[in-house]
């Protein structure tokens, strides 16, 4: 899929849209349903043509040595259809064949104007879609390092090239990929994909996060200053505000715990997709998102978030 090229006029007409939530507004603002914003409900039709298909997610040349652990969290996640990965740069071999559905990447490019200063955001997603089908059934948001926003030229090819080629992004691993899978599988099941924008708190949530501990990628917990292009973690003292028990992970320790010990329950999600921000806690367990706010014009994960999570 290429990046979508979407024009607006000022900076504050989208944050504007956005404060509709998941009301039916999005329809007119994305009839044809290319961003996949809104909930929507699809037809036993478009169900049943994916359930006839072969799921593929297309991986990056970044994640060639990790294929196998991909394979396995994936495979253990998804069960609407069967599933196998293959090198984003192979995408050609199932585009528009309908026996073939995919997560490809997906994005769209805002270029706007405020008086004489102009400006420019980009939002990288996946989209799950089936071959030879205009439907987009399902979007997973991505937080890209500041340098995988450049290089895109508008056309479907150099677009897939960039993505799988070098572009990274933060919460992009086995697992973290796999609760979203989790969550997709679930959704989908019952014909439905959620709005983008949905706030979710579970009615017991600070009893579920007092009695098991919240793994946290060390991944996702970076402020960037400036211009936005130098990385500092800081989960260490910003994660302090957090009022359950909790942990901080590599990548590693996250494979470790959720998909060989299986001990893992609440997965945390930390994802900055220019101007949004959006912080999820999966609960694996049981499927499903127990927390989930999205916050506008926010560029960076701060306390008052952490402390809001109760």
């Amino acid at each position: 899929m290429m990046i979508q090229l979407v024009t607006v006029i000022a900076a504050f007409i989208l944050p504007l849209t956005i404060s509709a939530q998941c009301k039916k507004e999005w329809e007119k603002s994305d009839p044809k349903d290319k961003m996949a914003f809104y909930e929507r409900e699809f037809s036993t039709e478009t169900m049943d043509a994916l359930k006839k298909t072969t799921t593929v997610f297309f991986y990056r040349d970044l994640d060639s040595a990790e294929v196998s652990r991909f394979r396995e969290a994936f495979s253990e996640a998804w069960n609407i259809t069967p599933i196998i990965l293959d090198n984003g740069r192979n995408f050609e071999k199932y585009a528009g064949n309908p026996n073939y559905s995919y997560f490809t990447n997906g994005g769209y490019q805002l270029f706007g104007s405020v008086g004489r200063v102009s400006y420019s955001y980009t939002h990288n997603y996946l989209l799950l879609q089936i071959g030879g089908r205009n439907d987009n059934l399902y979007r997973i948001e991505l937080y890209p390092r500041i340098t995988s926003t450049f290089g895109i030229d508008g056309t479907p090819e150099m677009s897939r090239i960039a993505f799988y080629g070098f572009y990274y992004f933060f919460n992009w691993n086995p697992i973290s990929l796999k609760a979203h899978l989790l969550v997709a599988a679930s959704s989908l099941a019952q014909n439905k994909r959620p709005c983008l924008y949905e706030k979710v708190r579970d009615q017991n949530l600070a009893g579920l996060l007092t009695a098991d501990t919240l793994y946290v990628p060390k991944d996702v917990l970076n402020d960037f200053r400036g211009l936005g292009y130098k990385q500092n973690y800081v989960g260490d003292d910003l994660f302090k505000a957090y009022q359950f028990p909790y942990r901080l992970c590599t990548n590693d320790e996250l494979y470790q715990i959720f998909q060989v010990e299986k001990r893992g329950r609440f997965l945390f999600e930390n994802v900055i997709s220019e101007t949004f921000k959006y912080i999820t806690i999966f609960d694996v367990k049981d499927k499903k998102v127990v927390y989930k706010t999205m916050v506008e014009s926010s560029r960076e994960l701060r306390t008052k978030d952490l402390k809001k999570i109760k």
